[in-house]
């Protein structure tokens, strides 16, 4: 028995570990999708993670930590789809600027505020909330610890995000209209 609860931990720990990596070749993958190649995604994420932490350190909130770390990460999408698709830069360029300009900058911010580089104060997180079923799976609940964000059981029924993740990932249908040209909306 005790074998199964130290493998169910050290999955847990590979999933833990694993998600940010896997959430950054997602949207790697639907930002492909939509036309775009963003290899700037890393350095996003880091800009990202460092506001994060700012905003909930500074407001002791972490949903307002939370939405920092969004509005950052849309800004420099923002920034790749301008330069990328009205200023008709070269995406890879435009991503490797984005992957040196995110941890260098998130590293001069942390030092002129904190004088420290790569790790953050302590930052209030979020609340565990227990879901009573999960807890009552044998391998599951130990590897959840029954703990999630939205305690509503249709959110975490994993045959929904896999249905959702396989019709994102899918090949395209034909159209049945000719695809429109990007460069109809490009500036020359």
């Amino acid at each position: 028995m005790d074998f199964w609860i130290s493998f169910a931990n050290f999955f847990a720990s590979a999933i833990r570990l694993t998600a940010p990596i896997a959430l950054g070749t997602l949207a790697c993958t639907i930002s492909e999708r939509a036309g775009v190649i963003n290899i700037g995604i890393e350095g996003t994420m880091l800009f990202s993670g460092f506001l994060a932490a700012a905003g909930a350190y500074y407001t002791g909130s972490p949903w307002v930590g939370l939405l920092c770390g969004c509005a950052a990460g849309a800004f420099l999408a923002l920034i790749l789809g301008v330069l990328a698709i009205y200023c008709n830069g070269q995406q890879i360029v435009i991503g490797i600027g984005l992957n040196l300009f995110g941890p260098g900058f998130a590293y001069m911010l942390m030092r002129a505020l904190w004088d420290t580089t790569g790790i953050s104060p302590w930052v209030e997180g979020f609340q565990a909330v227990n879901i009573p079923f999960l807890s009552r799976v044998p391998i599951a609940g130990t590897m959840l610890r029954a703990k999630a964000i939205k305690p509503d059981p249709a959110d975490i029924s994993l045959t929904n995000t896999l249905a959702e993740l396989r019709h994102m990932t899918a090949p395209p249908m034909p159209a049945k209209t000719p695809p429109r040209s990007t460069a109809r909306i490009r500036r020359r």
